[in-house]
């Protein structure tokens, strides 16, 4: 039975890294995301800023898009979502849409099939729905027939 300095209590030596060790893992680990949550809450501008790099490589050289194509389309948006009009933030930024059956290419884009900038939701949203108006346009139609009165909320 060893003891961890950390939480003081008495564990196997399994439970330690090493037999050298002076804090259990449990410890370490609790003690690594605290660290992590720090560094993240101290550097945050800057990671932020290097993800918006390597944000705009990936579209760069997923869809040949150069970060001025993708600006310019941005704006054209209104800085929204072209299906459901929801503003990007830089917590919720733009997907690229662009035209599956166009492209051999895998996970690649040939970049002229590009159909507009999307949230995350409707582009997941488009993508279950294999890209097809025809099967859409029927889960719109069976919303629509299914609908009921909205049920009132009742706090328990």
């Amino acid at each position: 039975m060893r003891v961890c300095q950390s939480c003081q209590e008495g564990k196997s030596p399994d439970s330690f890294r090493t037999p050298r060790s002076r804090k259990c893992r449990a410890c370490i680990r609790v003690s690594a995301l605290a660290r992590q949550a720090r560094y993240r809450e101290q550097h945050r501008e800057a990671l932020r800023v290097s993800y918006s790099v390597y944000y705009y490589a990936n579209i760069k050289s997923r869809y040949g898009m150069t970060r001025a194509q993708f600006e310019q389309r941005l704006t054209e948006q209104g800085s929204a979502c072209a299906v459901c009009r929801a503003e990007f933030t830089p917590d919720s930024p733009a997907q690229v849409d662009h035209d599956h059956s166009c492209c051999d290419l895998k996970k690649r884009s040939c970049g002229g099939c590009i159909r507009g900038l999307v949230c995350r939701t409707c582009n997941l949203g488009l993508s279950y729905f294999r890209d097809s108006p025809t099967l859409l346009r029927d889960a719109a139609a069976y919303l629509e027939t299914t609908e009921k009165e909205p049920v009132p909320h009742v706090p328990y």
